[in-house]
């Protein structure tokens, strides 16, 4: 609940945005939030809205930072290194087991802590990157284009490659069929498994549309 002093300072100065996050907050997190802002608000004006005394913000200044500080900021630049890579979508439980990944040992809880704390905010109901699973072994055919892509015509030769694609319901394969005439894809397929059925579904579609 916002006091009426810090409205009327609001008024006066300007909404001090993230402000109404730190009034309950520990001093440190009050100091950082005015040196964020010292550029756009005064210090002093700043100190009064968040209740402490500017000696103490000058005090929090000079003070080196510790071995923790140093180790959290560490952790929170590869916490956005793996946000970034995954568009955005990660939260803290994905994260998590990136960085275990990555060899870097840290609990659930801290991922949590610091995301929040960089302001990280992942997307529910995604899910990792399907992994791809070894089945048997197949008959390998023969390459007849045997990497010479030049056509003369369309419909001459055609290749296929699958894809996935991030949806709100999972992970989707998309199988593609182009023409190397055009370079255009000129059939397609959906599904929720890398098969052959869906390749020969993306083959079907093309035919029949020819």
């Amino acid at each position: 609940k916002i006091t009426e002093r810090i409205k009327k300072s609001y008024r006066r100065e300007g909404y001090f945005k993230k402000g109404r996050s730190v009034l309950c907050k520990q001093p440190k997190l009050k100091y950082a939030f005015i040196k964020e802002y010292e550029i756009q608000y005064t210090i002093r004006r700043m100190c009064t809205v968040l209740k402490v005394h500017p000696s103490g913000y000058y005090k929090w200044l000079k003070q080196p930072i510790s071995n923790l500080e140093i180790k959290n900021q560490q952790i929170i630049q590869e916490i956005k290194k793996a946000y970034k890579e995954s568009n955005g979508i990660y939260g803290y439980r994905n994260i998590h087991k990136d960085l275990k990944a990555s060899n870097i040992h840290v609990n659930k809880k801290r991922v949590a802590r610091l995301m929040k704390e960089a302001k990280l905010c992942g997307i529910g109901n995604y899910k990792r990157k399907p992994k791809h699973k070894a089945g048997s072994i197949h008959k390998a055919h023969p390459n007849h284009l045997k990497q010479c892509f030049l056509t003369h015509k369309p419909n001459e030769s055609w290749v296929s490659d699958i894809t996935y694609i991030r949806t709100y319901e999972g992970w989707l394969y998309l199988a593609t069929v182009i023409d190397l005439y055009s370079r255009k894809i000129i059939g397609w397929a959906t599904g929720h498994r890398q098969s052959t059925s869906l390749i020969i579904e993306a083959l079907k579609k093309t035919t029949h549309r020819i």
